[in-house]
């Protein structure tokens, strides 16, 4: 009887629970949470954003990558004034930032007569940095001014390599639910156990 009783509670919670699952994931898709750009790897430039894609992350922050996998409109060189943007996510803006709002369209709207073409990503290194110069030869040939953002971190005779899906993702997830789980909720929790832990040089 108490076996018949327990399959007939799971009977009930099972659908429920995969409703609740369905409705969250359609919930986030429809928000725009998984709409964010994704990278490319390689042991040469360790990750570089991936060319040819824009969306609008939470339906409100646009983003695009052009063919040359820059921050940017489509690549069509002014030809006698262009700035090429090269930095780390300082340049890059990241998620949090409109489109309009990033560093290398805020100095176009200041330079009317010129083209402002942004190359980074997130914690590249001037290795990474230098890294797209050679493969992208016509860009660099192209710029008539290299404006080149860097802080001491980017000073490392190293370039960045790619390490998690989290911070650069390679493909969108499967399921929304369990990217904002892995992404948002997960090192919260964690980081509240951490620091619930009593601290062991007190005692």
């Amino acid at each position: 009887m108490k076996q018949i009783k327990k399959l007939r509670w799971w009977w009930f919670v099972l659908p429920v629970v995969l409703v609740l699952f369905v409705l969250s994931e359609v919930v986030l898709r429809l928000a725009g949470v998984t709409d964010f750009p994704v990278y490319d790897t390689d042991e040469t430039i360790g990750y570089i954003p991936a060319p040819g894609q824009q969306g609008s992350f939470l339906n409100r922050n646009g983003w695009q990558v052009n063919e040359r996998s820059m921050g940017s409109d489509a690549w069509q060189p002014n030809g006698q004034r262009d700035v090429l943007l090269l930095g780390d996510s300082v340049v890059w803006g990241g998620n949090p930032l409109n489109q309009p709002d990033k560093l290398g369209p805020v100095l176009q709207g200041k330079l009317p007569q010129w083209r402002v073409w942004s190359a980074s990503a997130g914690s590249w290194s001037v290795l990474n940095q230098v890294a797209y110069l050679d493969r992208y030869a016509d860009v660099q040939q192209e710029a008539d001014v290299l404006v080149w953002v860097l802080n001491t971190a980017d000073l490392v005779d190293k370039r960045s390599v790619w390490s998690s899906d989290a911070t650069h993702p390679r493909s969108k997830p499967l399921s929304a639910v369990w990217h904002v789980a892995e992404k948002y909720l997960l090192p919260r929790v964690i980081l509240s156990r951490t620091a619930e832990q009593p601290n062991s040089r007190t005692a």
